[in-house]
């Protein structure tokens, strides 16, 4: 357990489930990667190679013609190529590396991020339920999106009650997470209904 969750934890608080992390989820990102890496390798000797065989007719084009080919053109697709495969595979990388999601007996705290890091601290009686999402390949290799959502309200009316969702990718124990949740979430419904009752039951012996 990573030292930021022990430092959340509070005497009387225990872990019920930490979720973990899926390698598949950086699969396709990666792929792709390599996939531009190896494009580049066999397009950049073509772009070059037509330098010599392009002849516009105009004098100052056609001299022109062997920077772009050899310089121009090779640095701009390498560019394009790098950022559209690159980018997404840091942020995938990032998050896998990164994300925390343990479930205790009274909150779900979660925490993901280099640079810019996002926690979150939701107490369970916030939770409202889980839904985990998964293409089907992502059903075999066991990578699911799990999808929490929370509520907040002072007054505890449902008209005044906002629904917020939090999404986490990349997770592999999705079903024992959402059981855990959903009997943490039973279990303090539980334990509010048993103390209602004996707040009535004293109300009603003082009368």
């Amino acid at each position: 357990m990573s030292r930021y969750i022990k430092k959340s934890l509070s005497d009387d608080e225990t872990v019920v489930i930490k979720a973990k992390k899926s390698w598949w989820y950086i699969t396709w990102p990666t792929l792709c990667l390599a996939g531009a890496a190896v494009a580049l390798y066999f397009a950049i000797p073509a772009i070059m190679a037509l330098s010599e065989t392009v002849q516009v007719g105009t004098p100052f084009i056609d001299k022109m013609l062997p920077a772009i080919f050899n310089y121009v053109l090779p640095i701009l697709l390498g560019l394009i190529l790098g950022l559209c495969t690159l980018i997404p595979f840091y942020k995938h990388l990032v998050t896998i590396l990164t994300l925390q999601v343990v479930l205790t007996n009274k909150r779900l705290i979660s925490k993901v991020g280099l640079f810019r890091i996002r926690a979150l601290d939701i107490p369970v009686e916030k939770l409202d339920h889980i839904e985990i999402r998964s293409t089907l390949i992502g059903s075999l290799v066991r990578n699911f999106e799990v999808e929490i959502a929370s509520v907040s309200g002072a007054d505890g009316t449902m008209k005044m009650r906002k629904k917020t969702v939090r999404t986490f990718c990349g997770i592999s124990n999705a079903k024992k997470l959402r059981n855990a949740l959903q009997q943490v979430i039973e279990q303090h419904a539980d334990a509010m209904r048993k103390l209602q009752a004996q707040e009535i039951a004293s109300a009603m012996r003082a009368i």
